[in-house]
This record gives structure tokens, C-alpha cells and sequence, in this order.
């Protein structure tokens, strides 16, 4: 699904333009009705050193407008003289172009700005048209002009044609034709600009709407403007005429767009109202391919939110006929033997079944971690690099159904055990922990857990039996607060330890890099080792980061029930997929993320992603941080005196030692001054 956005006032700036090209926004279109020949060159230029996103040049067309100094109301019955030279009559209300004239007779019904004021031809001089106002209203300059009957103009303005020059010498290759009429119109533009160009065809009239089928066969798309067809047809046939034109063009193979009035109300507010998102969702089941947003993004005060609307409801579209599984009830459950499960083995189990480990459903064979450890792929051929097991000290029956029950003796899922096996390789535990040492966390807690292993798909789950600490989310929440704070783009930032300054610095530097629109904190609340910070104090360090706003309505707080294995690069790329998983965006992987006494280094992580290819979420990578003395700034330079980390913070509480205010902030000390209960796990 394309999404096309009209340039403007609210939308040239940096930022917004950056925005809108992480939305996915397809084309910028440059309205000629609102641009001067002599800014084009320069516009062009602007939104080109900016973004990447493809410009396409909308001409004015065969379309009359207004022209005036200053805004003016008519009055009902107002006899007044409309002129067609604004130079010469510069305190008057002019139309454009001066050829206009022509089309006019006594005895015209026209129709200013979408019908905002109508008025009777009375009178037709050589230099004006005298006219009556029927149906009074507020005039301003560029409104469009339409009279009840088919006029005939020039499908070019003179301004169209210096435009088309000054785009063709900047290799513009995108060009909508406004007020098309039939294909005659479309080859004249196509000897105007350069060769192979993609040319949308815009049906805006009586004529474009009965030369449909034709205009489709010539065109590479068509752009169904409803305002401007409003102004020759009566708005309750213009759902009508929307479809038909959608008809014509899906038989003919030709793309087909709709402009106008989407997402009006965001012109002025933050949020869309229940007829527009029913309007926008009518029209992608016509099976239109893409949507224009015009004046929410050119003079909109929402630019950024308006396509961001657009973005989340083409997602559910495309999602929203399929059937989904609800988190909120209970599947029924059966009566199997019982296997009882650690800590470690419920947190998988949680986040397989509420979404987090997706698409995985199942916990591994030894075929599928072999296939993990040696493809970086699950049997089903997604991306996956980190085992997920499930140890047990005791043999288990094949294709039996087991319950899997947690140490409250609360049944959490059904499993039907479909392998049995152990793990004697140490080629397979090099490959997943990068050493085979027996003293290195991950392989010391591995083994602790059980001697064998079972594999098979989770089944019937029992969501009531889960439970949560606080700020612990599930995909449907974390994904529930994006929506809430109007969100797009998200930084996911993985940690165990308290935030300390670098963690900060680097966050804020993630946020201006990606123009985000938010951070997600998303410490780690699993089974932790001994010497890490006790969860509460971790959650309540966090909590400290949204009170103290160092993040200011720029962050929210979802903490993940996962547990560290220490397997270096394999688990930064897995905790990279539970954050794609969470909504973020954008994921922030640091120097040692996830290690053990350095076991990977930076070099390592970005060559191990550069292997993996596209994981559907932005990594962002930072080098050792540090702290420089005398410039009292943080680098990432090698000659960094003070090096940054959470182990050197840990190490000074342990010690209760001061913490310098470059390591932890005035607020974090607090913390740590007033916690009288212990800090890490024993």
C-alpha cells in the first residue's frame, strides 16, 4: 500500500520530511497550485538533501482559481466585477488564467472553494464578468473555481510549463497531471518531460470521468481527486464515482490512488474521528493502491501524525481478515501427565506464548538447534539465532502429551514431546556460548538445569496461571502504549544494569540519530545470576528515568521477562527480535551486549547482523563509551581516561564507595542513598 504526502508550510522542515520518510511515504508531491515557478528549483533541492523519498510535480491544469490581494466576503445578492488580470486590477477579485474568460456565458452557476460561495453570471465584458451572489461566504486567493457545464482550457498553465522545464533539468521523473481529460492531454505531457517517466493521470472532472477508461490505458496511474469532482458532481454521488473509477482501473491492470479529505480533522486536531478511519478502511477494500494525504501534511498542524494514522491502519488491513489469537482467554485443558518445569524454562515459556519469541512456538530439537546454530534459522527458514530449550533431569516418552506446570503447581501449557536428546558436542557449545568453557555462565547454568532435553509445540496455553512484575509487558501492551503515545518510530534499549550516564548519553543519541519518536526501556526481569541487581531495584531505577523526566514524554517503560545466557552476538540479534516484537522500530546494540568478560567485540557484532541480513528492525551500534577529563565530555574515542559500564558501577555500591556524577546522575544516587533493602542477588 502506497502512501503519497502534499508538501507544504507544515511539512518542509527537516525533521517532519525525515519523519514522513521512515513512515514509508512513497512519493512527496509538490502542488504547482501552491508553489511559485521561481521557489521550485530550490524546494526540489531542499527536500532532496534531506530525504530519498522520489518527488512528483503536480501541474495547476485545466482549473480556474482565484486571485486576490486580501481576503473579501460577498455578501447574498452582491452585485460585484470579477476580473482576469490581477496586475491590472490588483484590488480586485481576479480568476486565472486570463484565457478563462472565454468559458464564462450569462446566466453561469459558479462555484468558489468547494461550494463555500456560490454566484450567477450576470454580465460578460471583454476585461470582466459582472456576477450575484447567491450563496454568500468568505473568498480567499488560489481557491478553485468551477462552473455547472464542461469547459474547455488548456491542459497547461504557462506556470505548468516553466515548471516542467525547471523538473526535467532536475531529473524529476514523477509527474501527476491535474484535470486530465482525456489522453491526448497525457501524450502532450509526455513529450514535455523525460523519457520512461511515471505519469498519474488525475480525474477531477466531467470529462476525466467519462474518458476513464481510456485516461487508464495511457496513464501508469490514476488519482482520484474527490474534492475537485465535489464541484462538478453532488457529494452524495461521489462515494459512487469513487467506486466506478476503482472498477475501471483494476480491469485495465492501472494503479489507482484517492485524494481529499482522509483525514480532515487532523488539519486542526491531533486524532482522526470514527467516520474518517471508516472512510479510509471503505476504500482499501475497493482495492485501491495507495492514499494522498494533501492538507494534513502541507498545512496540517499534524503532519507527522496524520501519515503515521494512515501507516497503522494500512497495518491492520492487511492483518485485520486474518484470525487472531486472543490473549485473554484460556485455552481447555486436558489431563496429561505432569512435568515440572524451573524459572528459566516459565519465562520461555510466557514469552513463546504471548508473542514475544515469535514466530518460534515451540520449544527446539537438536535438528533445530543445529540448524539455529549453524544457519542462523529456525527449520521453517526465519531468522533466529539463540537456542531455546527445555532441560529436564528425567526421560520423557515421544509423541506424549505432557502438562507443563510451574513450581506453584500452576498448569502453564500443554507440550506433545516430539524428541529426546542430550548435548555432549563441545563444537555445538562453542558455536553457542563462542567457548566451551564449563566455568562461562550460560553453558555453568545450562547445565545445572538438566541433563536432557525435550522439544515439541506449545499447546493450551493458561494465561490466567502467568504472572507479572511491574512495567512487564506482553507485545499486545507494549504495543498498546505505542498506539496511546502516537508513536512510529521506537528505540528498543535492552540493559540489566541501572541506568548510568553512558546508557543516557547513548540513548539520547540514538533518539537525534533515528529522529524517533520515542524510547522503549526495556530492562531485562528474568532469572539473573548472582552479583546482577535485583529486579525490583532495576525496576525502581527505571521508574526514577520517567519521574525525573530525563526523557521528557519521550519514553516508556516495558520490562521483559527474558534471562541472560551470555552468548555474545547470537543473544544481541534474539534480543534484537524480542524488541521487534515489543514495536520498537529501532534497536540499540552496544559494545559488549549480552557478553561475558568481552567474549564478543564491536568488530564481531556488526560483521555477525551484516551476516544475518534484514531483521525487520534498525540496529543501532555504539563503540566503547568513556569519559573525557578535561573536555568534560563522553566520547567514543579509544583515549577515553574513565571508561563507562555497569560492572564499574555495580563494583563501586559493592565497595560503597562514592559514585562520581559522570557515571550515575544526581538522581540515580538518590536512589541508591536511600534503597535499604539489598542490591543484588547473593
Amino acid at each position: 500500500m502506497e502512501l503519497l504526502s502534499t508538501l507544504g508550510p507544515s511539512s518542509f522542515n527537516e525533521k517532519v520530511l525525515k519523519k514522513l520518510e521512515l513512515l514509508g511515504v512513497s512519493l512527496f508531491r509538490i502542488n504547482l497550485s501552491h508553489t511559485e515557478t521561481k521557489d521550485l528549483e530550490r524546494i526540489i533541492d531542499h527536500i532532496r538533501k534531506i530525504t530519498q523519498v522520489p518527488i512528483c510535480i503536480d501541474t495547476e491544469g485545466a482549473q480556474i482559481r482565484t486571485r486576490l490581494k486580501k481576503k473579501t466576503f460577498l455578501n447574498e445578492g452582491q452585485l460585484i466585477k470579477i476580473f482576469f488580470n490581477l496586475d491590472e486590477n490588483i484590488n480586485s477579485i481576479n480568476f486565472y488564467p486570463k484565457e478563462s474568460i472565454n468559458q464564462f456565458k450569462v446566466g453561469d452557476l459558479v462555484f468558489i472553494d468547494f461550494n463555500s460561495v456560490v454566484v450567477e453570471v450576470v454580465k460578460v465584458e471583454k476585461t470582466f464578468i459582472q456576477i450575484v451572489v447567491i450563496n454568500e461566504g468568505l473568498i480567499l486567493s488560489n481557491k478553485g473555481v468551477a462552473i455547472n457545464k464542461p469547459i474547455k482550457l488548456s491542459a497547461f498553465t504557462q506556470k505548468d510549463i516553466n515548471s516542467i522545464k525547471i523538473a526535467k533539468e532536475k531529473k524529476i521523473t514523477n509527474f501527476a497531471l491535474s484535470f486530465c481529460n482525456c489522453t491526448d492531454d497525457l501524450k502532450k505531457l509526455r513529450k514535455m518531460i523525460p523519457s520512461g517517466s511515471n505519469v498519474i493521470a488525475k480525474i477531477e472532472n466531467r470529462i476525466g470521468f467519462s474518458n476513464c477508461k481510456e485516461i487508464c490505458k495511457s496513464a501508469d496511474a490514476v488519482l482520484i481527486d474527490r474534492g475537485d469532482l465535489s464541484k462538478e458532481y453532488n457529494i452524495e454521488d461521489i462515494p459512487i464515482i469513487q467506486k466506478k473509477i476503482t472498477k475501471i482501473a483494476k480491469l485495465e491492470k492501472t494503479k489507482i490512488f484517492v485524494a481529499t479529505n482522509f483525514l480532515e480533522s487532523m488539519i486542526e486536531n491531533p486524532f482522526p474521528n470514527r467516520a474518517e478511519i471508516n472512510d479510509i478502511y471503505n476504500t482499501l477494500i475497493d482495492g485501491v493502491d495507495g492514499l494522498v494525504l494533501a492538507a494534513e501534511t502541507a498545512i496540517g498542524k499534524y503532519p507527522v501524525e496524520s501519515a503515521s494514522v494512515l501507516k497503522r491502519i494500512f497495518t491492520n488491513f492487511k492483518t485485520s481478515f486474518k484470525n487472531k489469537v486472543s490473549n485473554d482467554e484460556s485455552c481447555e485443558i486436558k489431563k496429561f501427565d505432569e512435568i515440572v518445569i524451573d524459572k528459566y524454562a516459565e519465562s520461555d515459556i510466557k514469552q513463546i506464548v504471548f508473542g514475544t519469541y515469535n514466530p518460534l512456538d515451540r520449544f527446539m530439537s537438536l535438528k533445530e538447534i543445529k540448524s539455529v546454530l549453524n544457519k542462523n534459522k529456525l527449520l521453517d527458514g526465519s531468522v533466529w539465532t539463540l537456542p531455546i530449550v527445555l532441560p529436564v533431569n528425567k526421560k520423557f516418552a515421544i509423541n506424549k502429551n505432557y502438562n507443563l506446570i510451574n513450581s506453584k503447581k500452576k498448569i502453564l501449557c500443554s507440550i506433545k514431546v516430539d524428541s529426546f536428546f542430550k548435548i555432549d558436542s563441545e563444537e555445538l557449545m562453542k558455536e553457542w556460548f563462542s567457548t566451551n568453557d564449563l566455568s562461562h555462565p550460560g553453558i555453568k547454568s545450562l547445565i545445572k538445569r538438566g541433563r536432557y532435553f525435550i522439544s515439541g509445540k506449545i499447546s493450551r496455553p493458561q494465561y490466567k496461571n502467568f504472572t507479572f512484575q511491574k512495567f512487564e509487558v506482553t507485545p499486545k501492551k507494549s504495543k498498546e502504549l505505542i498506539y496511546i503515545k502516537g508513536w512510529n518510530t521506537v528505540i528498543g534499549f535492552h540493559t540489566r544494569n541501572i541506568p548510568h550516564q553512558g546508557h543516557i548519553f547513548i540513548q539520547k543519541k540514538s533518539i537525534k540519530y533515528a529522529n524517533a519518536d520515542g524510547l522503549m526501556l526495556s530492562p531485562a526481569v528474568g532469572q539473573k545470576k548472582k552479583g546482577d541487581f535485583k529486579n525490583e531495584m532495576l525496576i525502581e531505577s527505571y521508574s526514577e528515568v520517567l519521574r525525573s523526566k530525563t526523557h521528557y514524554n519521550k519514553a516508556i517503560l516495558c520490562c521483559l521477562d527474558i534471562y541472560s545466557r551470555y552468548a555474545g552476538a547470537r543473544e544481541a540479534v534474539f534480543t534484537a527480535i524480542c524488541r521487534k516484537n515489543l514495536g520498537c522500530s529501532h534497536f540499540i546494540v552496544g559494545r559488549d551486549h549480552t557478553g561475558f568478560n568481552n567474549n564478543s567485540s564491536d568488530k564481531d557484532l556488526r560483521k555477525f547482523f551484516s551476516e544475518i541480513g534484514n531483521l525487520g528492525i534498525e540496529i543501532i551500534f555504539f563503540d566503547k563509551l568513556g569519559f573525557n577529563s578535561r573536555t568534560k565530555r563522553y566520547t567514543f574515542t579509544q583515549n577515553s581516561k574513565k571508561i563507562i559500564s555497569g560492572s564499574i558501577v555495580r563494583s563501586l555500591i559493592k565497595q560503597k564507595k562514592k559514585i562520581p556524577n559522570y557515571l550515575l546522575d544526581k538522581y540515580q544516587q538518590q536512589i541508591i542513598k536511600n534503597w535499604k533493602k539489598k542490591f543484588f542477588y547473593d
